[in-house]
């Protein structure tokens, strides 16, 4: 796993252009990307929407959320996280077009994520001393 930093929180700025509110704050964590679903509304609002999966230390996954309203300008980004469950992926979770698109549909959500190489060889040497 490698180390992950993403934003969370909004940057609205004002109609001119001159100032910028911005309350993002940074957020460190040790995590694989597993993809990215972007979808945008071409309705009345036009929001953008990006979606990516992490899964993250301790068998965690995480969504990372990025939202832009288009027909506004200037456009307020919003960023948020999520820690999410297998059924937030699959069926019609509230993340499941990300789940498909990251081939989470395709495996069995009983079993836990891969393991890390060090985890798999602390595994290895825990069932050697058990003989």
């Amino acid at each position: 796993m490698e180390k992950v930093t993403i934003l969370i929180g909004t940057v609205q700025s004002n109609a001119s252009g001159t100032g910028t509110q911005d309350t993002t704050r940074e957020v460190h964590f040790q995590g694989e990307k597993r993809g990215s679903n972007y979808n945008r509304d071409t309705g009345r609002y036009g929001v953008a929407r990006l979606e990516t999966l992490y899964a993250a230390e301790g068998n965690r996954l995480i969504v990372h959320v990025t939202e832009s309203v288009g027909k506004y300008v200037p456009r307020p980004i919003s960023y948020s996280l999520h820690e999410v469950t297998a059924a937030d992926l699959r069926g019609d979770g509230r993340f499941a077009d990300l789940g498909r698109r990251c081939g989470f549909g395709q495996i069995t959500f009983d079993k836990p994520l891969p393991l890390t190489l060090d985890e798999a060889l602390a595994l290895g040497s825990d069932q050697e001393n058990d003989d």
